[in-house]
Order: C-alpha cells, then sequence, then structure tokens
C-alpha cells in the first residue's frame, strides 16, 4: 500500500571485506529473483532498529554477531503497483558463518567484492532496495585515504 514503516538492514562482511549477498527467491513480491541485502526486515511495534537487525540475522541467517550501526535513511521504491516507503536503519558486522538457509527468504547466499555488485548493478542483477543501501553505504562511510 506504500505506508511508510520501519525496517532494518545489516552488511555481513567477511575477513576480506566482501559483502554478503541474498539472491530472493522467485515467490518474491518484490524483487524478485534478484541479489539482495544480508539481512532485511521490518521492524516489530515495540522493537527497536537494532533489535530488529538481530532478530533478523538469527531469522535469515542463524548467527549472532556484534553489529554497528552505519547509518539511517529514507527510502521510497515503487515496483508495479508496489510501493516500498521506509525509513531503514542500516548495519554492519563481520561474520564467516556458518549460515542457516533460509529457504523462504532466498535461494542462494554468497560473498561478492563491492566491485562485483557495482557491476551487477548496472546490469539489473540487484535489488533497488540494495542499490539504496549501498549508495547510502558509501556516503556513510567514504573512502580513508
Amino acid at each position: 500500500k506504500g505506508l511508510l514503516h520501519k525496517a532494518a538492514a545489516v552488511f555481513v562482511f567477511n575477513k576480506k571485506g566482501e559483502l554478503l549477498l541474498q539472491k530472493r527467491t522467485k515467490k518474491r513480491k518484490i524483487a524478485a529473483g534478484l541479489w539482495d541485502s544480508s539481512v532485511g526486515g521490518h521492524v516489530k511495534a515495540g522493537e527497536t532498529f537494532e533489535d530488529a537487525a538481530k532478530r533478523e540475522m538469527e531469522e535469515e541467517l542463524g548467527i549472532r554477531a556484534a553489529i554497528k550501526k552505519v547509518c539511517k535513511v529514507r527510502r521510497f521504491d515503487r515496483e508495479g503497483e508496489l510501493a516500498d516507503n521506509e525509513i531503514f536503519e542500516l548495519f554492519e558486522c563481520v561474520s564467516e558463518g556458518p549460515f542457516r538457509k533460509n529457504r523462504e527468504e532466498y535461494d542462494e547466499l554468497r560473498f561478492f567484492p563491492i566491485s562485483k555488485i557495482e557491476e551487477m548493478e548496472k546490469e539489473g542483477k540487484i535489488s533497488s532496495g540494495l542499490a539504496h543501501a549501498l549508495k547510502a553505504y558509501k556516503n556513510a562511510k567514504p573512502k580513508q585515504s
């Protein structure tokens, strides 16, 4: 319906600095079959962004890890008749797994270098949500010289 809501996302990196992505199932209403953030989900009533991020990490990947807030972002995307209107907080963590697969959420998990994800964006292989989160991440964490 396009109603404003809260969401939390987590970028899970490995020790090489590669970002874990999940390939959404083709059954999903939004971004079906596209690569998406490591973890993401809605904030429940009475829950903090951080609590939602930790809950989603356990539900989607089966992991618990220390997370660090990166930024807070407003996003609106429309895909056909569906709209995604949200305020989300983006967190990051480092984990090598092991990860537990959630077959309802995604078909595949894989680590990618950021440069490869940027190529995938140009090819239309990532979700608009991931593209937005990646841009926010880069703006919040500029390269150190």
